[in-house]
Order: C-alpha cells, then sequence, then structure tokens
C-alpha cells in the first residue's frame, strides 16, 4: 500500500470515528427521546390505568355497600317475617287451642240438644196424636152444628108456617093475631143472654 493512501487512512479513521461517534450519539440521543416518550406514554397510561382502576374500585366499593346495606334490609325485612311468622303461629295455636275447647263445649251441647229433641219429638209425636184427635172432634162438632143449623132452619121455617097458620085462622075468627114475629125475636134474644 502506498505511503499517501496510509495516510488518508490514517486520517480518514478519526474522521470516520469522529463520525460515528457523532452519528451514535445522535442515535443515542434519538433512542433517549423516542424511549423517553415511550416512558412518558407508559407512564401516561399506567397513570390512566391506575386512575381507572381507582375509579373501578371506587365504583365496586359504592356497590358493595349499596349491596350491604340491601342485604342487611334484606336480613332485617327476614327477621321481622320471621317474628310475624312466630306471633302467627302462636296467635293459630291459641285459636286452635280456643277452638278445640269449643268444639268440646259444642259437643257437649249438642249431646244435651240431641237429648232435647228426642223428648221434643216424642212430644210432637204426642201431640200430632192429641191435634188428629182433636181434629176429627172438631169435624165430627162441626158436621153436627151443620146439622143443628139446617134443622134449625127447618124449625123456624115450620114455625113461621105455624104462625102464619095460627095467623089466618085469627083473622078467620076474627081476633086480631099476636105479632108472632116480636114475640119469636125475643125469646130468640132471652135464649142468646142465657
Amino acid at each position: 500500500m502506498s505511503l499517501g493512501r496510509h495516510r488518508y487512512f490514517e486520517n480518514a479513521r478519526p474522521l470516520a470515528v469522529t463520525n460515528l461517534l457523532r452519528s451514535t450519539a445522535s442515535e443515542r440521543t434519538d433512542a433517549a427521546s423516542r424511549l423517553n416518550g415511550q416512558r412518558d406514554s407508559y407512564e401516561q397510561q399506567l397513570r390512566e390505568q391506575r386512575e381507572a382502576l381507582a375509579a373501578s374500585e371506587a365504583r365496586l366499593r359504592e356497590e358493595l355497600a349499596r349491596a350491604t346495606e340491601r342485604l342487611e334490609g334484606v336480613q332485617k325485612h327476614v327477621m321481622l317475617r320471621v317474628t310475624e311468622a312466630r306471633e302467627a303461629q302462636k296467635r293459630s295455636e291459641d285459636q286452635f287451642n280456643k277452638a278445640m275447647q269449643r268444639s268440646e263445649r259444642l259437643a257437649s251441647e249438642l249431646e244435651s240438644l240431641r237429648a232435647e229433641v228426642v223428648t221434643r219429638t216424642t212430644q210432637l209425636q204426642r201431640a200430632t196424636q192429641d191435634c188428629a184427635v182433636v181434629t176429627d172432634n172438631l169435624a165430627r162438632l162441626q158436621a153436627e152444628r151443620e146439622e143443628l143449623t139446617v134443622r134449625l132452619a127447618m124449625t123456624g121455617g115450620r114455625l113461621e108456617a105455624a104462625t102464619q097458620q095460627v095467623a089466618d085462622l085469627m083473622a078467620r075468627v076474627g081476633t086480631p093475631a099476636p105479632d108472632m114475629k116480636a114475640v119469636i125475636t125475643e125469646k130468640k134474644r132471652s135464649r142468646a143472654a142465657t
């Protein structure tokens, strides 16, 4: 190799190294700048994620608090219902015991009423028989009354005919006839008064 060329390379080496160092420094600066940008971007994303996580955690805590409140409310409601159910069961048992006592009392009264019904039925049968006898007697008496009414009417008719005959006879004889109707009416009144 020639000396000139050797010197050229010797001079060119530091220039190349310098250029290379400059280039490397520039690349480092660019890389550092990109790295800083990426770091800032990651830190920004990390902050956003932390904020989102904190907001999500706050929401979850609120939901947990609401759910806890609802659960406590449901527990209170359930306990109230259980207490009401126990009280209702106690009332039902009391009512059942009272109903059983009343049922026993009513059963006793029913037996008494059955005995009374038997007695009343016997009395009713006797009264029905007595009523039948009285009805027969009444029918017989009504028949007798009708017969007597007919006989009375016939007797009244005969009496009027006889009175008319007496009046006719008295008129022939010339004696004034007594007012027979007035006599009959007076007799009827005296009979009715007695």
